[in-house]
């Protein structure tokens, strides 16, 4: 028989602003979400919470881009020897190249990686590319 596990997940995003021309998209929208497993050794995190903004149409000319920042915070089970938590904050961009392209340049700052503090805090820099169909 398997083991059924308890998770708790809680999410909220509302558009907080729009300009006064802008289309259905356009703005800035803050959002949060926390997620927490009771039982400590079903998940490696089982606190974990994250909140950011996402600015859609940051420019007049780019409508469609996207500039969002980020924070994220998660704390490591107490069954893994030594670790504690690990703090990230990111910032993007997303280029929104034709309706059905867009590249996503990104820069994470990473405090305490694997919340043992053997590790230095780190810059972590990456990138997306989508495709909508």
């Amino acid at each position: 028989r398997a083991k059924r596990v308890l998770a708790l997940r809680l999410a909220a995003r509302q558009t907080a602003w729009r300009p006064s021309a802008a289309t259905a998209d356009e703005g800035l929208t803050p959002w949060a979400a926390i997620s927490y497993v009771p039982k400590q050794r079903s998940a490696r995190v089982p606190l974990f919470i994250a909140a950011g903004i996402v600015h859609e149409g940051p420019w007049p000319a780019r409508p469609d881009d996207r500039a969002a920042f980020a924070g994220y915070f998660g704390r490591f089970s107490r069954d893994i020897a030594g670790a504690t938590s690990q703090t990230t904050l990111e910032v993007n961009y997303a280029v929104q190249i034709t309706p059905w392209l867009y590249v996503t340049p990104d820069v994470q700052y990473v405090f305490t990686p694997g919340g043992r503090g053997e590790i230095d805090n780190a810059a972590v820099f990456g990138g997306e590319i989508g495709l909508v169909f």
